[in-house]
């Protein structure tokens, strides 16, 4: 079983004594509140993210010739499906490319990119109608036949 509790005039009394003080009434301001600048109107707000933008979209048929497999890859009969994450300059030039989304074989994944940035055409993406910087994402399929 447990111990007994402890009696009251056991424990240490503390030799504290609160202050005195008035709630009666409120205490004064010293100080005059700061201003805070408004915040940004609604319609100011609205048109800054109503911004329409586009995803750059590949020209033409896109894919993996032959000639560029890789050769262990195909030897080995590695086949899968890489996601890059490309970002397409207004020109329509690939500027970034990296693999959002491995196939599971490192060969693959390593010769998306390359593929992309040589092979792949793309109509730049759009920002307010005019051609911008985008990023979209491609899957890039190696398949052997």
């Amino acid at each position: 079983p447990p111990p007994p509790p402890p009696k009251v005039d056991d424990l240490p009394q503390s030799n504290f004594v609160p202050p005195d003080i008035d709630i009666s009434a409120p205490p004064a301001i010293t100080e005059a509140p700061k201003a805070v600048a408004p915040p940004p109107s609604v319609a100011v707000a609205a048109a800054v993210s109503q911004a329409v933008t586009t995803a750059p979209k590949v020209l033409g048929k896109a894919g993996v010739s032959p000639d560029q497999y890789p050769p262990v890859s195909r030897r080995l009969g590695e086949e899968g499906t890489v996601v890059v994450k490309v970002t397409v300059s207004a020109e329509g030039a690939v500027s970034e490319c990296a693999v959002a989304k491995g196939s599971g074989h490192d060969r693959l994944d390593n010769a998306a990119c390359g593929i992309v940035k040589s092979t792949y055409h793309f109509s730049p993406g759009t920002s307010d109608g005019k051609p911008a910087a985008e990023s979209t994402q491609i899957a890039v399929q190696f398949k052997l036949t």
